[in-house]
């Protein structure tokens, strides 16, 4: 099952670049103490390495954004002043581009179109691993998920939407297709 979804993913260059931005902002974070300290004052989730073999992690990588976009979105704020405090500019640029990345419609709707696939897939490939389950049962969840996707395909982009505005709009930042910034946040 696994094999199965690394496939489909690399043969999508949107899925490379998305999972290439989430392995970014992990480096962004991780390179240094100082930097991951800076990231755990705004997530209540750390940001997670997207493993090329081990799906489970990517899910793992998609939470935080999911669920913590605008504290994401803030810690990545609080790094780029760091940087520039740091007089490292290359950082600070890349961080960005993160910045920027993460911020658009376009990955807001990829985070929970992928959130959602890689719910159901990893569910599934859970049960596979089970000890002692059934041929049966794992029949019955491999069709489960086969139904779930063929759905999800005519009928999951609506839902996808919805989700994603609210996210989107949590974060503050604009949906708007094509043309996307982060709005002003307003001084009390």
């Amino acid at each position: 099952m696994n094999l199965l979804v690394v496939d489909c993913a690399k043969s999508s260059t949107e899925a490379l670049l998305f999972f290439g931005v989430l392995a970014q902002l992990y480096t962004a974070f991780s390179s240094s103490t100082s930097r991951w300290t800076i990231m755990k004052k705004h997530e209540k989730i750390s940001v997670k390495f997207p493993s090329a073999t081990r799906w489970e992690s990517r899910i793992k990588c998609i939470v935080p954004l999911q669920f913590y976009l605008s504290d994401v979105l803030d810690a990545l704020e609080e790094l780029q002043s760091y940087c520039i405090q740091k007089q490292d500019g290359k950082t600070a640029n890349d961080v960005r581009s993160l910045i920027n990345a993460i911020s658009s419609w376009k990955f807001i709707l990829a985070i929970v179109i992928w959130h959602d696939i890689l719910f159901q897939v990893n569910k599934t490939s859970k049960l596979m691993q089970t000890f002692d389950i059934s041929l049966d049962v794992i029949k019955s969840e491999i069709h489960a998920t086969r139904s779930f996707l063929q759905n999800y395909r005519q009928n999951g982009y609506n839902t996808a939407v919805v989700n994603a505005r609210e996210i989107a709009e949590d974060a503050g930042v604009e949906c708007v297709c094509g043309k996307e910034k982060k709005k002003q946040k307003k001084n009390v």
